[in-house]
């Protein structure tokens, strides 16, 4: 029998490939691993840094809301007291459906035709009160068509409701 073709010496060549084939194999993962630990290393510097954890970000939402009362109404809280509640619950259910949202409230009027004034002070400090003077009252709600041509770019988001429409359920937008 000859020295190359001996069994001890299949078993020897046999066992060396599977040694080199392992060390090759470890090789190749180490080098992943190292890879994939390279580009994850900012994010993972981020999520454990002070432990902080990362934040989302949080959708922007334009809400416009169309509010027109009469001149008596908007001079006399007792008069408007009716819509005064009807546009508080508007904007407390905007509030409460979109607090997981950057919101920005607009209401759309006429000068002395609107009755924020009276709302509560948490409610005056989230709205943007935009008036329109040479207006036509039954248009107003049209006026707002432009404002979400020109803030479209700005927002996730936009929303369009009159001053009786109360959101009661979350209403929830996902990106």
């Amino acid at each position: 029998m000859s020295a190359e073709n001996s069994p001890k010496r299949k078993v020897i060549h046999f066992i060396f490939c599977q040694i080199a084939l392992l060390q090759e194999i470890s090789r190749v993962f180490i080098r992943y691993i190292k890879m994939m630990l390279f580009y994850q290393k900012k994010t993972i510097i981020n999520i454990f840094k002070e432990n902080e954890q990362p934040e989302k970000e949080r959708p922007k939402i334009f809400a416009a809301v169309a509010h027109i009362t009469s001149v008596e109404e908007s001079e006399n809280p007792e008069k408007g007291a009716a819509k005064i509640e009807r546009l508080r619950h508007t904007i407390d259910g905007l509030l409460a459906s979109f607090a997981h949202c950057d919101l920005t409230i607009a209401i759309q009027t006429l000068p002395n035709r609107h009755v924020t004034a009276y709302l509560p002070e948490y409610q005056i400090k989230c709205i943007q009160i935009q008036e329109e003077p040479e207006c036509d009252p039954m248009l107003v709600g049209f006026r707002l068509q432009e404002g979400f041509v020109e803030n479209g770019e700005e927002y996730d988001g936009s929303l369009f409701i009159e001053d009786d429409i109360t959101l009661t359920a979350a209403f929830r937008l996902e990106r």
